[in-house]
């Protein structure tokens, strides 16, 4: 055991020293030819392979090593959840043949079948760690495939809440890398697809709460019309959760995110009519996003005048609610409805007598 704790120690060190400049090419060579003999440690081969000054050839010969300690023949789980940690620090860095890179993200892809909670853990960290803007198109795709089978997998094994906040990661990740994909890429339909699934059928707050954010950031970057109707109505859907956390933050991406007015015939009945059910919610944050996103709505140039008034109707009878901060938001939720229209500004100039002075300065800020 000592003789193994030296040899890795040494590993650490040599990793150290080849990851920088304070050696030339053919020492660096030695040195990671060492490394591929004997037992190594994964911090070292990780440094080594994710390093920069590192050749490609090198690089490759390191991913090759790592990838053989990923294999499931090795019993210690924690070793292989760091050796997955390790392939995405290197596939991370680039200049990897396509071959190999399909490689390794097919042996990550496969982890998430495992039934020890570190490599799951951190194959999924390894990909979510990748980041989508330093990779070409072609890797992006396969790889928010990859980890949209890995999502499946939590799902259809039940065992998100085991295994912490990846799910999390992952709806994190693919929303920020959905801004990098054009509006008529499958991967964007696939993503959006499964996070209205996650929002309405998984088992974990977490992640219904982050599809609920990422829906709402997707939607506000103007989807085809089928994408934006599917997040719109899975939005107005989660209004019925039984989480006040996840209905809320559904609210919200209606409000402040996704265009909902734009959106056309029963997909924007179904929404306004949950909106105004919305309305009288138990929890505050979920009735005040509410009455903004009626607002948003309203103020659509689609919206005929009968909706509109309806709306306007609604909105106004919120305006008699002991609640301060949903007198204020109904008030800024008229204005953007108009204040040019009569009931509107009729509604609003009651507003400027309110008890609560937050209150009347939205209103009369409202009226210009």
């Amino acid at each position: 055991d000592r003789a193994l704790l030296v040899r890795l120690a040494s590993s650490r060190a040599l990793g150290k020293i080849g990851s920088t400049g304070a050696v030339g090419d053919e020492m660096r060579t030695v040195i990671v030819q060492r490394m591929m003999q004997g037992s190594s440690s994964v911090d070292a081969l990780a440094a080594l392979g994710s390093a920069d000054i590192v050749d490609n050839g090198l690089r490759e010969a390191i991913a090759q090593k790592l990838l053989r300690s990923l294999d499931k023949t090795v019993a210690d789980s924690y070793y292989r959840g760091e050796v997955a940690k390790a392939l995405g620090k290197v596939l991370a860095a680039g200049s990897l043949g396509d071959d190999l890179q399909e490689v390794i993200l097919q042996k990550l892809a496969e982890s998430f079948e495992a039934t020890d909670r570190d490599v799951v853990d951190a194959s999924i960290g390894a990909l979510v760690g990748l980041g989508g803007a330093a990779l070409g198109h072609r890797m992006r795709d396969h790889i928010v495939e990859t980890l949209l089978q890995g999502f499946d997998a939590y799902e259809r094994h039940h065992r998100i809440d085991a295994l912490g906040l990846n799910p999390r990661r992952v709806v994190i990740w693919l929303s920020r890398t959905s801004a990098l994909l054009p509006v008529n890429s499958e991967c964007l339909v696939a993503i959006v697809e499964r996070l209205a699934c996650a929002l309405i059928e998984s088992n974990s707050l977490h992640n219904r709460t982050e599809s609920a954010k990422a829906l709402g950031e997707i939607g506000s970057r103007g989807m085809g019309d089928d994408l934006q109707r599917l997040i719109v109505v899975t939005l107005a859907r989660a209004l019925s959760d039984p989480i006040d956390e996840v209905r809320w933050q559904a609210a919200r991406a209606l409000a402040e995110a996704s265009p909902v007015g734009a959106i056309g015939g029963r997909a924007r009945r179904i929404s306004t009519e949950k909106l105004a059910r919305a309305l009288h919610d138990r929890c505050d944050l979920v009735r005040e996003h509410a009455a903004r996103a009626l607002g948003k709505i309203g103020s659509s140039s689609l919206v005929d005048r009968r909706s509109r008034t309806g709306i306007v109707k609604t909105l106004v009878r919120g305006l008699d609610d002991p609640q301060v901060e949903f007198r204020v938001s109904t008030v800024a939720a008229l204005e953007d409805v108009g204040a040019f229209r009569e009931l509107v500004a009729e509604a609003l100039s009651e507003c400027c007598y309110d008890r609560d002075s937050s209150v009347r300065e939205r209103a009369m800020e409202a009226l210009g």
